[in-house]
């Protein structure tokens, strides 16, 4: 099973707090989060790290 990444996790990743990332989720400027469980929300390591490679090419 692929690595997921918390919301705090993420928080971290990209200095930036949980309702930026909703507003780019929902620009389409950052990948979907997944559902864990259920319950948990977060991001899988390879949307992460394809949304770096992308940002760089930018």
């Amino acid at each position: 099973m692929e690595q997921i990444i918390s919301i705090p996790e993420m928080e971290k990743l990209v200095n930036r707090d949980y309702k930026t990332l909703w507003v780019w989720v929902k620009n389409g400027n950052f990948p979907k989060p997944v559902r864990v469980n259920g319950r948990a929300i977060g991001w899988t390591q390879s949307s992460y790290q394809k949304w770096i490679d992308e940002s760089q090419t930018v």
